[in-house]
């Protein structure tokens, strides 16, 4: 799926004045916030208001909240919670990051940058599950797990309270480039660059079904054949 966003949305290289490929982007469950991730390694918070109001589209708006820093490598996924309290951001650092909102630090600057964000964003939890990069993540409907997977070939499932993980599912042979959780919580399914989906029970985290036959012929390597 493509997104065409307005030309104020955008990752740019303070140096080269160049604007950087956006991987990612989430909407905040209530509307108000767009959440990017970027080949510059940064997580950046916009402001929906300027996109759904052309009164508050002017220079004196707040359109950029925060640019969150805390990346080493490009940010490939960047998903809210579904409560909107959490943001989670995947990386080709080999890390991903739980976000929440710091609504004593409006006003401060972003980790090494001149920027000042309007809204401050602390790093709550550093999840090191993977040993390459994290390609995608998903949150649990009630947001009881969140999980992430790579090309290590792995699935790492934490828990949505502790951020403790709580279990690693080694099944793929490939790269796994989707994961997505079905509407009630009791199955994660995986999609892998070795031509299958995985499909895992919550109760046990066992393997539940392997799906093969829809993908026999598919190209190894698109990411936009994936879980959704």
């Amino acid at each position: 799926m493509s997104v065409i966003l307005p030309d104020w949305v955008a990752h740019v290289d303070p140096e080269k004045k160049k604007r950087q490929t956006i991987f990612s982007v989430d909407a905040h469950p209530d509307g108000t916030r767009i959440a990017t991730g970027g080949l510059d390694a940064k997580v950046r918070i916009w402001a929906t208001g300027p996109l759904l109001d052309e009164k508050q589209d002017n220079d004196q708006a707040d359109k950029l909240l925060s640019t969150l820093s805390r990346h080493a490598g490009s940010v490939l996924v960047v998903r809210w919670s579904r409560s909107g309290t959490y943001l989670a951001s995947g990386s080709d650092d080999t890390v991903a990051l739980v976000w929440e909102l710091d609504p004593s630090g409006a006003g401060s600057f972003a980790f090494g940058s001149s920027e000042k964000n309007v809204e401050t964003y602390r790093c709550s939890r550093r999840l090191t599950g993977h040993e390459s990069d994290v390609t995608d993540l998903a949150w649990s409907p009630h947001d009881e797990f969140l999980a992430t997977v790579g090309l290590d070939s792995k699935v790492c499932v934490y828990s949505g309270y502790s951020f403790e993980r709580i279990r690693k599912l080694d099944g793929h042979q490939g790269f796994v480039k989707g994961v997505v959780w079905d509407s009630v919580g009791h199955f994660l399914a995986s999609a892998s660059d070795d031509k299958t989906v995985k499909v895992w029970r919550v109760s046990d985290w066992g393997l539940e079904a392997e799906v093969k036959a829809p993908f026999i012929t598919s190209p190894n390597s698109p990411f936009f054949r994936r879980p959704s």
